[in-house]
């Protein structure tokens, strides 16, 4: 399906195809719609255009990051959030031992334009470490239940905890 937005504030709701949506101006609010979008074969084209965009929808089973990895290496993989100040939403489900493809996927991924990545963890493993990206990052970390690393990267980051033990580590950026 193809999607356009107007000038104004839109919604724009995805299907569970594949589908290429346009967001155009206004402050726009576009849900895919439909899980593992970026971990299986079914892949949007968003490109949000000018003003401050949210793009949400995005749910990722930990357990196939590699499909999801050659999922967003592939040319039709494109979340662009334009101009202004756009926030891209990712859900993180069923942590496994593949949890070091995480932080390639993050660095790899198919986000372009996007100043805000807020990213939902529900990790319940020890041994796996979080690294994140370049961008301002919101992580919550509130659903996992053992404690290791989170090193948020550069970017002016939240994390968001219930933990009381465990590294978290802000780096470079106001956090």
């Amino acid at each position: 399906m193809v999607a356009k937005g107007t000038s104004e504030d839109d919604t724009i709701l995805g299907t569970p195809e594949a589908d290429v949506i346009y967001g155009y101006g206004g402050n726009d609010i576009i849900n895919l719609k439909h899980d593992e979008d970026l971990g299986d074969e079914i892949l949007d084209t968003v490109y949000a255009g000018d003003g401050d965009d949210v793009i949400k929808g995005i749910t990722i089973d930990v357990a196939d990051i590699d499909e999801a990895m050659r999922a967003a290496a592939a040319p039709s993989a494109v979340i662009d959030g334009g101009a202004g100040n756009d926030t891209v939403r990712i859900k993180f489900v069923n942590s496994t031992d593949k949890a070091a493809n995480f932080v390639t996927f993050l660095q790899n991924s198919p986000l372009k334009n996007v100043e805000n990545t807020v990213l939902s963890l529900a990790w319940t493993q020890v041994g796996q470490n979080v690294i994140g990206g370049l961008g301002s990052e919101y992580y919550d970390y509130t659903t996992r239940t053992s404690s290791n690393l989170l090193s948020a990267g550069t970017g002016n980051d939240v994390i968001r905890t219930g933990l009381s033990t465990g590294i978290f580590e802000g780096n470079k950026g106001r956090d």
